[in-house]
């Protein structure tokens, strides 16, 4: 493996115990938990794919991930009408009880998100957990946080 990084222009090392243990701190101090994959609470969803992230970051309602959702992923250069139908839909699909599961990319997702607050939501981060990326969303961010579950696979940026 570290060779075929330095092909690709990148230096990998291998992970040491203080750097796990600095991560750990780090999730401990943004009060987010650490799933393993293969370890309980790790998405089952999730867990079948070949490349699924080897650790999650996660902040709120854990329980979320073992129940059924419905996965939102649409346009980052939305039109207003398509941010408008993502909102809605995913407003009303809450409505009658369904966890939706977006990400707080610009666009309809992140509209998809905020329609989802009157409900449960799943938000995967595209940074680290305890940034708030991107910053336009960082209201919605935090009140899915309270109510709803985080999940993001890069470390804290604190670490």
């Amino acid at each position: 493996m570290p060779e075929l990084a330095h092909r690709g222009g990148r230096r990998l090392e291998q992970a040491g115990l203080s750097m796990a243990e600095a991560e750990m701190a780090a999730n401990q101090a943004t009060n987010a938990t650490l799933l393993l994959r293969g370890g309980n609470g790790y998405p089952e969803s999730l867990d079948q794919f070949d490349d699924a992230p080897a650790i999650l970051s996660v902040k709120g309602n854990q329980d979320m991930l073992s129940l059924p959702n419905i996965a939102m992923n649409e346009a980052i250069n939305a039109s207003l009408n398509a941010l408008r139908h993502a909102e809605i839909l995913a407003d009303e699909l809450t409505e009658e009880g369904n966890i939706i599961t977006s990400s707080m990319a610009r666009g309809s997702n992140a509209a998809a998100s905020n329609g989802a607050l009157a409900g449960v939501t799943i938000t995967v981060i595209a940074s680290t957990i305890d940034i708030y990326y991107p910053a336009e969303n960082t209201e919605i961010q935090q009140m899915i946080e309270e109510t709803g579950l985080l999940l993001a696979e890069m470390a804290p940026a604190c670490s």
